[in-house]
């Protein structure tokens, strides 16, 4: 800290490492747009590259935040922000372990490192002594939210609900775009069962990070003119491939074969950011995925939404039969749909044919959990901003959504929860809906601009996109 009024006591025992530096994890990439020196006391943990950035934002009066980060490899390079306000500072860095203690008053502080041999940190946190609430901790550019105060950043999950490619040819042949001069992004096919993803660009040094996870196992994992400094590394459970791949004039890439699935799912970066989807090409025809991150399959030469998960369900009861309810009766946006004033469950579809449900009460929490399913296949899942992002968990397949909301309370002045989605035309749509683990009053239950009732809890709507 670089400040004449500091008082540091700052202990810092380093053992270092040799290796190459740990690769990024695409997931933990850029800091947190949720970051804002005004918010509520928290902490905000990225990456830049291979550097990570622990840094704790401070609302006015003075808090404690400490905590330790440890790691399977070491630790280097350890470096504290410069400060502009008085505070105690003590930090004990060792190759393992960071144990620190900020007593600050400054609005934001903390500090950042690299790790070396390994691509693991687990983050223990702290304020006032307390742990901290998991929603005032945000990872990455995308602000996620860990489990509890206590967690490994490897844990860290994309999200299950992907947006993925339908009913294409498949992933067989090279794409004829591949061009070393002319293009730039990522290019993936098959020939037979043996996957490729190789990366160009137009020249200029460029950096392609990414995860390619599966439901099976990776075999036969291949580095495809790489030079030393590119990393690829291969998780203990063989079903993540990371890698980190500086690429200017000649292709990079890796191949792989899948053992036990036929899904791949592929979170793809370019310099720190989500690569465009118009930057990355399917096989020989050069298919654009809607979405990044997206899972392929080869079953059947199909593309799918999902990497075929067996979803449990949230149904209380799996052998109640569905009341049947034309689609008319759906249309439009129900009128009583009024957040802190009425509550209930709102289903409906817009004039886009997207379908959407929303929870809403009138000031109290409840929970809401249900089960959405069809026989065709959902698409463009989409949820709702909520005040608290760990009070709504979405984890769906292709055919089927599973959702918990906690809804409404004193600290949520918005009083509602969201998803919505797509679904093909024509195919059933089935809603189990429950409040506070019981099934929900039929009464309470809003369809359409007309705000039509059903009688029982579990209904089925046949889907319209007229």
């Amino acid at each position: 800290m670089r400040n004449k009024f500091l008082a540091i006591m700052m202990t810092v025992i380093f053992l270092a490492a040799t290796g190459s530096a740990v690769m990024a994890a695409p997931i933990h990439q850029g800091r947190p747009t949720a970051f804002d020196s005004s918010a509520s006391a928290g902490y905000y943990i990225w990456q830049d590259g291979d550097r990570w950035n622990l840094q704790m934002i401070n609302v006015g009066a003075r808090h404690v935040f400490s905590g330790t980060v440890e790691t399977d490899g070491a630790f280097s390079g350890v470096s504290a922000m410069a400060s502009e306000n008085t505070e105690r500072v003590a930090m004990k860095v060792g190759a393992p372990k960071i144990d620190f203690t900020f007593n600050s008053l400054a609005k934001t502080d903390g500090f950042s490192f690299t790790i070396s041999n390994s691509q693991n940190a687990t983050f223990t946190l702290l304020i006032d002594g307390m742990a901290v609430d998991p929603a005032n901790i945000y990872i990455g550019q995308q602000n996620r939210h860990p489990a509890s105060n206590s967690f490994s950043a490897n844990n860290i999950v994309y999200d299950s609900a992907y947006v993925g490619l339908q009913n294409l040819q498949g992933l067989q042949g090279k794409p004829t775009a591949m061009n070393s001069v002319n293009v730039l992004g990522y290019f993936i096919w098959q020939e037979g069962d043996r996957w490729f993803l190789k990366t160009i660009t137009q020249g200029s040094l460029r950096q392609f990070m990414g995860t390619v996870r599966t439901g099976g196992t990776f075999a036969d994992v291949t580095r495809v003119s790489l030079e030393d400094n590119d990393l690829v590394r291969v998780n203990d459970a063989n079903n993540e491939i990371n890698f980190n791949l500086k690429t200017e004039g000649d292709e990079d890439g890796i191949s792989f074969r899948l053992n036990n699935s036929q899904d791949a799912t592929f979170a793809l970066y370019m310099d720190g950011q989500v690569i465009n989807p118009s930057n990355i090409y399917l096989g020989s025809q050069n298919i654009r995925p809607t979405a990044n991150p997206f899972s392929l399959s080869s079953r059947d030469g199909q593309y799918t939404t999902s990497n075929n998960r067996d979803l449990s369900s949230n149904m209380t009861n799996p052998n109640e039969t569905y009341q049947t309810i034309v689609s008319s009766y759906a249309q439009g946006k129900p009128t009583e749909l009024n957040p802190g004033e009425v509550f209930g469950y709102f289903i409906w579809q817009d004039d886009q044919n997207r379908w959407f449900l929303q929870t809403t009460t009138t000031g109290e929490e409840r929970q809401f959990t249900g089960t959405i399913e069809t026989g065709g296949m959902i698409s463009d899942l989409r949820q709702g901003q909520s005040q608290r992002p760990y009070d709504a968990v979405v984890d769906a397949v292709s055919n089927r959504i599973n959702f918990t909301f906690k809804t409404g309370g004193s600290d949520r002045p918005d009083k509602q929860n969201e998803l919505s989605f797509m679904v093909t035309d024509g195919a059933e749509l089935k809603f189990r809906l429950n409040v506070d683990g019981q099934p929900v009053d039929p009464k309470k239950i809003f369809l359409g601009s007309a705000n039509y009732h059903p009688t029982s809890n579990a209904v089925r709507i046949y889907s319209s996109n007229q």
